[in-house]
C-alpha cells in the first residue's frame, strides 16, 4: 500500500490543496511516477514526473505547470501523468555510473547548467562536485 493523496485543510470542510502521487506498477511498483498539486477544486496546478532506469535510479525529473505566468496547467492523461501539449516544462537529467555502483556522476538542467561528480576509484566518496553554466565552469 502507497500514500496516494494528501489533502490540506483550510478547515474542517475545506480542502485547500491536494497532493496526489502516481506509483509504477507490477515491475516498478516502488518507483513514484508523478506528483500532482491541485488546488481546492481539485484542478491540477503543477505536477513533476519522473522516469527510471532498471535500478531504479531517477533518469529524468519534469516539472510541468505555468512556470513564466503565460502558460496554461497541466493536463493529465488517463493514467494521470502530464500530457505533452505545450503546457511549459522544465526538465532534469541524470547520469549514473555503470560501475555496478549506480553512482551520480552528472546532472543536467534544461538551462544548461550541469554538475558533474567524481569518485575516489573504487568506491562511494566524493572527490568532486564541478558546476558548469552553459558549458562554463562557475
Amino acid at each position: 500500500m502507497r500514500l496516494t493523496i494528501v489533502d490540506r485543510l483550510l478547515d474542517l470542510k475545506s480542502v485547500y490543496h491536494r497532493e496526489r502521487f502516481i506509483w509504477g506498477g507490477a515491475q516498478d511498483a516502488g518507483n513514484l511516477h508523478c506528483k500532482i498539486l491541485c488546488d481546492g477544486n481539485y484542478t491540477p496546478q503543477r505536477a513533476t514526473r519522473y522516469s527510471y532506469d532498471t535500478h531504479g535510479n531517477v533518469l529524468q525529473e519534469t516539472f510541468y505547470g505555468n512556470l513564466t505566468g503565460q502558460g496554461s496547467l497541466p493536463v493529465l492523461d488517463a493514467n494521470n501523468l502530464p500530457q505533452d501539449n505545450g503546457t511549459e516544462a522544465y526538465s532534469k537529467r541524470y547520469t549514473y555510473s555503470q560501475d555496478g555502483k549506480n553512482l551520480l556522476i552528472r546532472k543536467e538542467e534544461d538551462s544548461g547548467f550541469i554538475i558533474t561528480y567524481d569518485y575516489l576509484p573504487n568506491t562511494d566518496l566524493p572527490t568532486a562536485e564541478l558546476h558548469y553554466d552553459q558549458g562554463t565552469l562557475v
